[in-house]
């Protein structure tokens, strides 16, 4: 599917040439849904404040964004097989852009309600179309490898990071490292 939506906007020679800097960008639109409920945490107990409202009704905000990602995830599926995943990805990730300008422009909690889950239905765009994208890609042993990377570098912002971080760098020097063993032996 994407190979016909790349040949079809002449961007294969891009996505050929540049294939870390375009991994990249997925991942980091990868993790936009989840820098929607990470980042938003801690300032869940000022925005309490500003709004007028116990700490407990601010944290529906958060089980509002959950789920906005999961009934998008099921809607977005089916849509990028049919309609293809570069204009859905652009589109989500700008309806993340303009809710979450939205959430910083709530002047009331409905209308913070309404933004979340709003930015929650984008945020996935990033999260599904994301993960298929690599799978269109790249072979299924590269995708594999791609997919690893990808669950890595989420997982770098849990509190086992360290043990994250010391295997994303096995990964990415131990192929190297091996191919030159196996060239000097």
């Amino acid at each position: 599917m994407l190979t016909q939506s790349i040949k079809a906007h002449h961007d294969i020679a891009f996505v050929t040439q540049h294939r870390r800097l375009f991994l990249f960008m997925l991942m980091l639109m990868s993790a936009a849904g989840l820098v929607g409920s990470d980042v938003y945490l801690p300032m869940l107990p000022e925005l309490g404040k500003q709004l007028l409202r116990d700490p407990h009704e601010m944290q529906f905000t958060l089980g509002i964004y959950l789920l906005g990602l999961s009934l998008g995830q099921l809607m977005l599926g089916p849509l990028t097989d049919r309609f293809g995943r570069r204009k859905l990805l652009i589109g989500g990730m700008v309806i993340y852009f303009l809710a979450s300008l939205g959430c910083a422009a709530a002047i009331n909690y409905p209308m913070l309600l309404t933004f979340r889950f709003i930015q929650a239905m984008g945020a996935c765009s990033g999260l599904i179309i994301g993960r298929a994208i690599v799978g269109d890609v790249y072979d299924a042993q590269q995708s594999a490898k791609r997919f690893l990377l990808f669950s890595l570098l989420l997982v770098c912002r849990q509190p086992f990071h360290r043990l994250s971080v010391v295997l994303l760098v096995i990964i990415l020097i131990g192929q190297p490292l091996l191919s030159l063993l196996a060239y000097l032996h």
